[in-house]
């Protein structure tokens, strides 16, 4: 689980997409970041005291100051704003949160944006700065930051926890879908038509019973779906016209085969998990789009296994690959995920990511999100049955994975610290014959049996080793013994004294941790 976080966010990274933080962000938690901010509160106590004995504290009322359009609430003005306004997100946040930060500017433009909208009347943001409400941070149970609540119709016991994405568009559409009028019914052949021909994904509900628990959970649903229109039916003649026997959920779309169907379980029930992930996967195309709009889409996927085809889209033969592999993606539905990028767009980080040249177009790769293996066709052998035969090696576990590698370089071996590549790191890591420890410094320079190397692990891959942050330092000893993580401090005395010792670490010294991991990629 932990490698298929990794790798999502890193490729989120790469494309410059705001993640919506999946699932896979971890935020700091509220303890966590005060016990990292101790020291210096302590330090500044004494001098906030001082002050505060000559400077009596402004007394807060219930008058309701604005920060670009974001309400600033506090304990003596909190139920005021809760009055006032019908539908209330309100953000918890603490001044040094690093994420609360970046969403500053983005929840301003949010409200901007509802404050401007005349069909937005009744929704506004409001933010509490919890280190210094403690109160209201006791009350509503904040645990981490930021934390963004709503509040309807003035009810402080049950806030919703806001579900949408974290930008400004989405922080919008998520509010205008639940202050909007909710799921529509269709009651007629006729509007049901006009209602599904007139948006490009539609779910509709078919139950015989409106208020059942089954609609209910449907209805429910439908708030969290902001790129979908949702809507139920139980008049006879719409079932008739579009074939539905049994309470059933069918998703309608303008694209591939135009409908899928979701049947409830044989007990009658309707699982929302699984419905989740129906909605998910019939939502996208065959053959995705690689892009900042559908980051969420193809992260978020139960579907592990994804298939990516580069290609040129201005050249016709490459567009027309694209059309024929359209049959395969419909073969593999439900097993793999297909997504198309076109090298001629701004994507440099993600080709150097997969190895991949805009001279290589069409090419293929398939990555295990799970696994993190990659896996290749030469652009001399990709057609519609070599995008199959290894879509069938990689789903039986026969097909070999490959390792981006960079070429030699010709002085690789000339300077007291060796340049390793993917393609001579085995032959020289791994020689029998030698210590090899690699990157750091040039003590060990006329030693025959010592080599020291450096290897950019960005743009290198070797299947044997897991490279989690950087700078990693790994010491491979002779006699094919196994490798040593370095984990002492990284000064010159602490360094000889480990290589010195065979690879040997000092207990006593202090582990550091690395500067930067690959998430920050």
């Amino acid at each position: 689980m932990r490698t298929h976080t990794l790798l999502s966010l890193t490729l989120l990274g790469l494309l410059l997409w705001a993640s919506c933080s999946r699932a896979d962000d971890t935020e700091p938690s509220q303890a966590e970041t005060q016990e990292d901010t101790s020291k210096e509160s302590t330090e500044e106590t004494s001098a906030e005291e001082e002050e505060t004995k000559e400077t009596p504290e402004k007394e807060k009322t219930t008058e309701i100051e604005e920060d670009k359009d974001v309400m600033i609430l506090h304990i003596n003005n909190f139920a005021r704003a809760l009055s006032e306004n019908q539908y209330l997100l309100v953000e918890f946040y603490a001044p040094w949160c690093g994420h609360c930060k970046k969403l500053e500017p983005v929840y301003a433009e949010a409200a901007g944006k509802l404050k401007e909208e005349e069909e937005a009347a009744g929704i506004r943001l409001a933010k509490v700065d919890v280190i210094e409400e403690k109160e209201l941070g006791d009350e509503f149970e904040i645990g981490s930051f930021p934390t963004l609540k709503l509040f309807i119709n003035g009810d402080r016991k049950q806030p919703l926890d806001f579900t949408g994405k974290k930008t400004a568009e989405g922080m919008v559409q998520w509010l205008k879908r639940r202050a909007g009028p909710g799921v529509p019914v269709l009651d007629s052949a006729d509007s049901a038509a006009q209602f599904i021909d007139s948006h490009n994904i539609t779910v509709v509900g078919f139950f015989d019973n409106l208020e059942s628990e089954e609609a209910k959970v449907f209805k429910e649903l439908a708030f969290d779906f902001i790129d979908s229109e949702f809507a139920v039916s139980a008049i006879p003649e719409v079932f008739q016209k579009y074939e539905v026997k049994a309470n059933s959920v069918v998703l309608f779309k303008k694209f591939d085969d135009g409908r899928a169907d979701f049947s409830l379980s044989e007990e009658g029930k309707l699982d929302k998990k699984n419905l989740t992930a129906f909605i998910k996967e019939n939502s996208m195309e065959l053959i995705i789009p690689f892009s900042q709009e559908n980051a969420d889409k193809i992260f978020s996927s139960s579907i592990k296994i994804h298939n990516l085809l580069f290609i040129n889209s201005s050249v016709k033969s490459q567009t027309a690959l694209l059309d024929e592999s359209r049959t395969i993606a419909k073969e593999f539905k439900g097993k793999m995920l297909f997504v198309v990028l076109d090298v001629t767009e701004a994507m440099t980080h993600v080709l150097n990511y997969f190895g991949v040249s805009e001279k290589d177009a069409p090419t293929a790769r398939i990555i295990n999100m799970e696994t993190g293996k990659k896996f290749n066709i030469d652009s001399g052998d990709l057609n519609t049955n070599s995008i199959r035969q290894l879509c069938l090696d990689v789903l039986d576990g026969t097909a070999k994975p490959y390792f981006k590698s960079e070429e030699i370089p010709e002085d690789w071996n000339k300077g007291p610290v060796k340049v390793l590549v993917a393609k001579n790191f085995e032959s020289v890591a791994l020689d029998p014959t030698k210590n090899v420890f690699v990157e750091f410094c040039e003590k060990y320079a006329d030693k025959d049996d010592l080599i020291i190397a450096k290897m950019d692990a960005t743009a290198n891959e070797v299947e044997s080793l897991s490279i989690e942050g950087f700078p990693t330092l790994k010491y491979f000893p002779a006699g094919g013994k196994e490798v040593v993580d370095y984990t002492g401090n990284r000064d010159l005395e602490t360094m000889s004294k480990f290589l010195d010792n065979g690879g040997e670490a000092d207990d006593s010294a202090e582990v550091p941790t690395n500067n930067t991991s690959k998430d920050e990629l």
